[in-house]
């Protein structure tokens, strides 16, 4: 047996989910990498009742339906693990966690678990499967070919268009060929003697893709499936789903509610996140002790670093719960390895700001709040204050003079003497707390009603042409003065002519500006610039300026390329006064919300929300405020913010750094900087390259 040592060295935070085809192609080797996890899994009371009831519900013969859902580093896919195996030892054929991303990967994986099992029990029933399988997966092409014929297709054609889709690994398995498939493959589990059939579908946000216009056909389809599962009566069928809250969860309760209230009524739904407690650490940290019975391990680590992980956990904004716990105890066993020496809170804090424990989350509180703390005088060069902060910032919670020990003097001096209590120190009712990491403020009502309306409206409303609308609409309005500044009264520098666009015949939109930016006003002052912008390339290329005595034209298309990390391209020929700017409205922040728009955070997912989200937000506050002339004063300038931080992100994204090139590529023609600085090097250039010679009769205005 591997020590707790060698245990955790392996084990890793992340359980990497087996495909449908692994489970077909190599199921015994899928066990292998499960069984470890399941084996060291620290169930809680809560995925206790989960268990019970799942178990229950399927040796009794009915069938069964739930749900596992929580953020990022809570488990979900390690407790459908140790779940799994539950069943497993019950007698049932548990398929284990497989990713979920069409409906024949459920067929897939079944019939491969299913025939994995009847080969080590009843290999005579192996054929029975597979022709079981055969039929139903027939039935699938049959019913599309149906359907297909009704446009006036002759079935035989119709027949072959569904397989030329299946040739291009396209998903043609229809709802109710699946339901007959694990009806006819529970009963066959019966007959080989077992108490019945349990699914494991993990990551179902590949499956219904929020962001996508066929997600309302996808939770439609989910609907469907459990509706169908729910109403074999006395089949001992179970399907067992995980996802994120946000935006998964959340989306499917919104369509779908009735199917997710059904699961959660059976008690065998469950929000991860809100099971695991301030205990969670200790009595995991206690559990692997007695597992291993290795008494030597209760010395790697201080007590009070459990209790500071136990503070850390419960806060969403701080760790990733469980994940952040398992890096955490991969880090004491490394340290004391090569210490020999009890794990302590600082330790902790150091290894945050070394990266070793990393939050993947929406705001870096802890490594940002540190960083600004040991950079202040008074902390900078005094090693006491710099380990009381990070002593402080272990505990975000509070933290008394029992847990600070030697160092809450070294706290009180900082309160006091430093002046840091109202400032940087808090006082709360378990002891002294960095302020920084307090909970966000309350919410503000009327914001959050807004971007729930717009989530509701851009997931369930919006064509995808007003979505380009939108987008098209706020680059205009309020992107475009942040790239060519507006000329203030008396100004002689910046740009004239910001004005609600002119359409040409095409319907494109464009501005004449004139001016120049206020750096390079010296040197080309007064230039006229054609800016035109469009989502619909075709018609935007063919865009010529009405204007011919114009010195530059800039040409800004709002692309959705099918990779959200494409780059920026920007075109120029040489001496040709037109810049094509080719943006790329699908790119996001990844998992971290910048910290300005942390306002977005407990409703959208940051990797979901794009430039052409962040552009359709602020476009729908705009319209928010007009439908309510009567908001207050403070609202109004509270959302007006709010656009701001939109609107400067929108151009973070889109015009990211151009010393990148996977983030910009240019052809012919150079340019520098990041956002409005891309545009102020195009003009340069181009400018440059055309008036070589130039020389300013006046730079002023008299």
């Amino acid at each position: 047996m591997p020590s707790l040592w060698e245990t955790l060295e392996v084990l890793r935070a992340i359980v990497d989910t087996a495909r449908a085809d692994d489970l077909e192609r190599q199921p015994e080797a899928v066990r292998t990498r499960y069984e470890p996890y399941a084996a060291s899994y620290f169930v809680i009371e809560a995925v206790k009742r989960v268990e019970q009831r799942l178990i229950n519900e399927l040796r009794a013969g009915r069938p069964v339906t739930g749900y596992l859902s929580a953020e990022f580093g809570y488990g979900k896919t390690a407790t459908a693990v140790y779940l799994w195996k539950r069943c497993l030892d019950s007698g049932l054929v548990a398929v284990p966690p497989f990713l979920f991303r069409q409906l024949k990967d459920i067929m897939q994986a079944t019939k491969g678990w299913l025939e994995y099992q009847l080969r080590h029990t009843q290999p005579v029933m192996v054929a029975e499967l597979r022709e079981v399988y055969n039929v139903r997966a027939e039935h699938s092409v049959d019913e599309l070919a149906r359907e297909i014929a009704q446009e006036g297709i002759s079935e035989a054609k119709a027949k072959a268009i569904v397989q030329k889709h299946i040739a291009r690994r396209r998903d043609v398995m229809t709802t109710q060929s699946l339901l007959d498939f694990l009806r006819d493959a529970t009963v066959l589990a019966q007959r080989a003697g077992f108490k019945g059939l349990v699914i494991f579908a993990d990551e179902i946000q590949d499956f219904i893709r929020v962001e996508d216009t066929g997600a309302r056909d996808a939770i439609q389809t989910l609907s469907e499936l459990v509706k169908g599962v729910r109403a074999m009566t006395s089949i001992p069928l179970g399907v067992m789903f995980t996802m994120p809250v946000n935006p998964t969860e959340t989306a499917v309760e919104e369509q779908a509610g009735d199917i997710m209230q059904r699961m959660r009524e059976r008690g065998t739904a469950l929000r991860l996140q809100d099971a695991y407690g301030r205990e969670f650490p200790e009595e995991l940290w206690d559990h692997l002790c007695r597992s291993f019975g290795d008494e030597e391990a209760r010395h790697a680590v201080e007590e009070r670093t459990l209790k500071a992980l136990g503070q850390l956990c419960e806060r969403k904004d701080l760790s990733n719960g469980p994940r952040t716990v398992i890096n955490a105890f991969k880090r004491i066993s490394q340290h004391y390895q090569q210490n020999r020496r009890p794990y302590t809170p600082i330790d902790l804090m150091e290894d945050y700001l070394q990266g070793h424990i990393v939050f993947e989350g929406r705001e870096a509180k802890i490594t940002g709040t540190l960083r600004q703390l040991m950079e202040l005088p008074s902390v900078r060069n005094n090693r006491r204050y710099q380990q009381a902060v990070k002593l402080l910032a272990a505990f975000p919670q509070g933290v008394d003079e029992e847990k600070a020990g030697e160092l809450y003097d070294v706290i009180v001096d900082l309160a006091d003497k430093e002046r840091w209590l109202g400032e940087h120190i808090t006082q709360l009712s378990e002891g002294y707390a960095l302020t920084r990491l307090q909970r966000s403020p309350e919410p503000r009502p009327i914001l959050d009603e807004i971007i729930r309306d717009f989530r509701r409206r851009w997931h369930y409303s919006y064509t995808e042409f007003h979505k380009l609308q939108l987008a098209a609409v706020g680059f205009i309005t309020e992107i475009l003065p942040m790239l060519f500044p507006k000329r203030a009264s008396g100004q002689y520098a910046n740009f004239g002519g910001h004005k609600s666009p002119d359409h040409d015949a095409h319907g494109v939109a464009y501005v004449m500006l004139d001016g120049c930016f206020e750096r390079l006003s010296p040197r080309f002052p007064y230039r006229k610039v054609c800016v035109s912008v469009g989502t619909d390339v075709e018609r935007l290329s063919r865009f010529q300026p009405p204007d011919e005595d114009i010195d530059l034209d800039f040409r800004f298309f709002l692309e959705l390329p099918e990779d959200e990390e494409a780059p920026v391209h920007i075109v120029s020929a040489n001496r040709d006064r037109r810049v094509d700017f080719h943006l790329n409205l699908r790119r996001t922040f990844g998992r971290q919300f910048p910290i300005e728009l942390s306002f977005l955070h407990d409703i959208m997912a940051p990797e979901r929300t794009s430039a052409q989200v962040l552009l359709g937000l602020s476009m729908r506050m705009r319209e928010w405020l007009e439908e309510h002339p009567d908001t207050s004063k403070a609202d109004k300038q509270m959302i007006e913010a709010q656009r701001q931080a939109l609107h400067r992100y929108a151009a973070q994204l889109l015009l990211p750094d151009s010393s990148d090139p996977s983030k910009v590529q240019t052809i012919g023609i150079t340019v520098s900087g990041a956002e409005q600085r891309v545009i102020e090097s195009a003009f340069e250039t181009k400018c440059a390259e055309l008036y070589p010679e130039y020389k300013p009769l006046m730079v002023t205005k008299e």
